[in-house]
């Protein structure tokens, strides 16, 4: 029997999760590839699906709350900045 993952060609289908200040989970949408639109699901402390969301290319939530989400976004040079996006009905 083969050593666990060695020589597969598969990649993780995990994504980030996060819970924000309110209960909410976050659910970000598996990446293929890094030139890929992230897209978040977003549930309630039910489980019910309230939102989907998307971001801008190399955009990561760091933070949520009611009315707006911060993260890191890291430019096609690699260099980061905070970005903070209000959330619209």
């Amino acid at each position: 029997m083969p050593a666990f993952g060695r020589g597969a060609n598969t990649a993780s289908r995990i994504s980030p999760l996060m819970i924000d200040e309110v209960g909410r989970l976050w659910v970000q949408s598996y990446l293929a590839f890094p030139d890929e639109t992230p897209a978040w699901s977003v549930y309630g402390r039910d489980g019910r699906l309230l939102a989907e969301i998307s971001g801008p290319v190399g955009f990561e939530i760091t933070y949520a709350d009611e009315g707006r989400v911060v993260g890191r976004w890291t430019d096609a040079l690699g260099v980061e900045r905070v970005r903070i996006y209000a959330i619209e009905d």
